[in-house]
């Protein structure tokens, strides 16, 4: 999932994921950063600003065609 994100404050941004989901990378502004999850949902750290967030997870879950 890519997002262009502007924020006023540093804070985190919550994002839900499916369940099962495991984070497989999470950048903002181009750095990876660790991912931190509660619950089901990843906790992005943003800072004041506009930046680019990048996730990956992957589930158990197949695709169906």
């Amino acid at each position: 999932m890519e997002l262009n994100i502007r924020s006023s404050l540093g804070e985190d941004f919550a994002i839900d994921l499916p369940p099962g989901a495991q984070i497989t990378s999470l950048q903002t502004d181009g750095r990876e950063v660790p991912a931190r999850m509660e619950g089901q949902r990843l906790q992005v750290p943003l800072r004041p600003g506009l930046q680019p967030v990048v996730a990956a997870w992957r589930t158990g879950v197949d695709l169906k065609t």
